[in-house]
C-alpha cells in the first residue's frame, strides 16, 4: 500500500501519519491559556445511539432513537500558580452557586445562561508533530539550516455548551506520597462540532 512507503520529501504531508496520544491541547476561552499547559489528561468527545428493538414474531429489529453526546472527563496538574482549583471553583461560583449563609443569598441557584458564560468555549485541538521545510537529506548541502514548522492543527473539537457537572479538587491527601495534586473536572455539553484541517494551519494558541 502507497501510504506506507511514500517518499516525499521533509515537511510534506505524509500519505500515513497515525494521531498520537500526546499531541494535543485543550482551551478554556473564560480561563485565557494558562489550561493548555496545565492539563494532564483529557478524553475526546464519544456519542451514544439509544437503540429500541421492537419483536416482530421470531425476529427482533432496531431502530436508532437519539444521539446522546457522553460527558468527558479533564484531569490538570493544580499548582499555587496557576491555582487551577481555585480556577475552577469561581467558574462555578460564576454559574451562580453561592453558599446559603443568609436566606437571600440561598435563593441564588445555577442557570444554563450562567454556567455557559462562566465556563466560556471550551476546545480540545489534535496537532500533529510540525515539520522541517527543506529537500531530501541527500540534496541539503553542508551549509543549508533547514526552515522548521510549526506544529499544525490537524482536528479541532468544540464542546458546544459546555458545562461543569463535577470537580474533584484532589485526591486523599498524604505524607507518605510526594505526587502532585490533581484537579479533575467533569464536562457536559449538548454536542460537539468536529473539523478536520489540512496541514498549514499553525496552532495559534
Amino acid at each position: 500500500m502507497s501510504f506506507f512507503t511514500d517518499n516525499s520529501k521533509l515537511g510534506a504531508a505524509s500519505p500515513f501519519e497515525p494521531k498520537r496520544q500526546f499531541r494535543w491541547v485543550i482551551s478554556f476561552s473564560s480561563i485565557g491559556g494558562q489550561e493548555s499547559f496545565m492539563c494532564k489528561t483529557a478524553k475526546k468527545p464519544s456519542m451514544t445511539n439509544e437503540v429500541i428493538e421492537h419483536d416482530f414474531l421470531n425476529h427482533k429489529f432496531k431502530y436508532p432513537t437519539k444521539v446522546k453526546w457522553e460527558d468527558i472527563d479533564v484531569t490538570f496538574i493544580d499548582a499555587f500558580q496557576a491555582n487551577m482549583g481555585s480556577r475552577f471553583y469561581n467558574i462555578v461560583r460564576g454559574a451562580g452557586y453561592k453558599q446559603p449563609t443568609s436566606f437571600q443569598e440561598s435563593l441564588v441557584g445555577l442557570t444554563k445562561s450562567q454556567m455557559l458564560q462562566s465556563v466560556g468555549q471550551v476546545t480540545l485541538r489534535q496537532l500533529d508533530g510540525g515539520g522541517v521545510e527543506s529537500s531530501l537529506p541527500d540534496t541539503i548541502s553542508a551549509d543549508a539550516t533547514p526552515e522548521f514548522l510549526a506544529g499544525n492543527i490537524r482536528e479541532e473539537w468544540k464542546l458546544v455548551n459546555a458545562q461543569i457537572a463535577s470537580v474533584q479538587f484532589g485526591e486523599t491527601l498524604s505524607y507518605a506520597e510526594t505526587g502532585l495534586v490533581e484537579v479533575s473536572v467533569k464536562l457536559a455539553y449538548d454536542f460537539a462540532e468536529y473539523e478536520e484541517f489540512t496541514p498549514g494551519k499553525p496552532y495559534m494558541g
